[in-house]
């Protein structure tokens, strides 16, 4: 470690020094860059910024607009109550998805719910929220009497 009366005289040198260090660390050491990915994934998946990410990417891989501001989605992510808009089950924030309503149109207020991963992958591109809203009912009932 580098004194800091050294490190001040030449602080281009030690930050130089430092960012080829972690480089090479990342280059070479599977096991740090794994922990790095995971970090990432987690605050994706956790925070109300990290989800607004990915609804912006999501968003710019299908040539849609965002009609919706960071404020205001994490404003609206903040309020709702953690349960799938569809089947009513609780669940963490962390573990719902963000659902479109009408997948032809963007991501907006208005147009934007939480929803498991069972109800969001059953409804695609194929169901109405009317439909599915019948479907989720269908598909709770059958959960809770195979866990009963």
């Amino acid at each position: 470690m580098p004194s800091k009366i050294n490190y001040w005289k030449n602080p281009d040198k030690y930050r130089k020094a430092s960012r080829d260090c972690n480089r090479k660390r990342y280059e070479n050491d599977l096991e740090f860059r794994k922990k790095g990915a995971i970090r990432s994934e987690n605050w994706r998946r956790t925070t109300a910024k990290g989800r607004y990410c990915t609804i912006k990417k999501s968003s710019r891989i299908r040539k849609m607009p965002l009609e919706i501001t960071q404020k205001e989605f994490i404003k609206w992510f903040n309020e709702q109550k953690p349960n799938c808009y569809y089947c009513k089950k609780p669940n963490n924030k962390e573990n719902l998805e963000i659902e479109r309503l009408d997948n032809n149109m963007p991501y907006k207020l208005g147009n934007i719910k939480f929803a498991c991963h069972d109800c969001n992958s059953v409804k695609g591109e194929i169901l109405s929220e009317k439909e599915m809203l019948i479907v989720g009912k269908l598909i709770m009932e059958k959960k809770w009497k195979t866990k009963i």
